[in-house]
């Protein structure tokens, strides 16, 4: 594995670190609003328990990793 793909690597298990150790908000106020990408780094932490703003991390990560394991192909990605 090159020294990008194991930074990359390590940075999404980061991620999923801090997901494991800092549980989601409540969900029930967050679906009547649209996502709002905040443009403040010190918001970021009220940006990452949103769970819509994990989801759309966590689906972003799965088609990077995909791709990266599937150049150029038309593999379907499995999401279940």
């Amino acid at each position: 594995m090159s020294n990008r793909l194991k930074k990359i690597h390590k940075t999404l298990e980061n991620l999923l670190n801090y997901f494991s150790v800092n549980p989601a908000k409540e969900k029930s106020d967050y679906y009547s609003q649209p996502l709002k990408f905040l443009k403040n780094y010190n918001l970021l932490g009220l940006q990452l328990g949103d769970p819509f703003f994990r989801k759309v991390i966590m689906l972003q990560a799965i088609y990077f990793i995909h791709a990266i394991y599937h150049p150029y192909s038309k593999v379907p990605i499995p999401i279940s």
